[in-house]
């Protein structure tokens, strides 16, 4: 196996941290192991007693009982055309929250609508598509 640095990690792994990961990665033991700990965190049982703990800790840093853990699901991709091509990521999260639309006030729009609708914004990130660009 030979690894490569992702273009999308800031900062950057240094090429000792890369040759650390390789000779990991290279060694029988270090791979059963992490196939052990791949097991491990794909397991209900496992899953679900390391959400409790996150959503404990979570309560405990925030102060805030009504903690919860969200699972977005797929959505759908859209993508421009043209010299640079950018791809939006849509997922959805089967959550109540609330949404809610009023009269825009004079002073911050000309008539229309105020919308507020919940978001989540990951930061940008480039990467390369299947013709390499």
């Amino acid at each position: 196996m030979t690894l490569t640095t992702p273009s999308t990690l800031d900062p950057p792994p240094s090429a000792a941290e890369l040759n650390r990961l390789q000779t990991s990665f290279d060694s029988p033991e270090f791979q059963n192991l992490f196939l052990s700990y791949l097991r491990d965190i794909q397991s209900p049982e496992s899953k679900k007693t390391h959400e409790e703990e996150l959503v404990q800790l979570e309560r405990q840093r925030t102060g805030n009982a009504n903690v919860q853990i969200l699972t977005p699901q797929p959505g759908f991709t859209i993508r421009t055309t043209g010299t640079e091509r950018i791809f939006v990521n849509i997922a959805f999260v089967e959550h109540e929250t609330e949404t809610w639309i009023e009269d825009a006030v004079p002073k911050e729009a000309k008539g229309g609508f105020v919308w507020q609708i919940p978001h989540a914004f990951s930061k940008p990130r480039k990467e390369k598509i299947a013709n390499g660009k």
